[in-house]
């Protein structure tokens, strides 16, 4: 007997870490410019962050993957309720079908590449933390969006996405 299908299931029960994980990272980069960080003695370090981020999503959608092509996908996973009404339930779900699985792996690889491309970049650049900011909130919205298992959560997590997606677009606001 496999334990690969146990193991499957046991990490699929954390798939709630991958859009989590860039999102932390965007919290501890908007942390960390409220505090004052800025200019090039704080780039590198901040640069870390988002891209430990994207990084550690990216390699647990990865395995996640890999052992779903081996062992089966784990399907629809509900893992709470939001809340309740006699007859009515939102759930909190998250869909690990093999297409979601294979999209979500590749938003997190283009997200990073991303991230790694715009560091070196963007050096130097007023804006630099804030265009880091919103692509962790984009990435952690994105991953949100391919990996949601209910209409609550994917409208949700379709709003954060949004919201994301603006910020990298509003980072340099000195230019034309």
């Amino acid at each position: 007997m496999s334990a690969l299908p146990d193991i499957l299931a046991a990490c699929a029960r954390l798939v709630w870490l991958a859009p989590l994980l860039p999102l932390l990272a965007a919290l501890a980069m908007a942390a960390r410019l409220l505090a004052g960080a800025s200019g090039d003695a704080a780039e590198r370090s901040g640069a870390a962050i988002a891209r430990a981020g994207a990084l550690a999503a990216l390699l647990f959608l990865a395995a996640l993957a890999g052992a779903s092509l081996f062992a089966g996908a784990p399907g629809h996973l509900t893992l709470a309720a939001w809340f309740g009404v006699p007859g009515v339930t939102v759930p909190v779900s998250f869909m690990l079908d093999p297409a979601a699985l294979g999209i979500a792996t590749l938003t997190a690889f283009i997200g990073w590449v991303a991230l790694s491309f715009s560091v070196a970049y963007l050096h130097r650049e007023p804006g630099f933390h804030r265009f880091l900011l919103g692509m962790c909130l984009l990435l952690g919205g994105m991953q949100l969006i391919v990996l949601a298992g209910d209409s609550a959560l994917s409208y949700g997590a379709g709003d954060g996405g949004g919201a994301g997606a603006v910020r990298p677009s509003m980072a340099f606001d000195n230019t034309p």
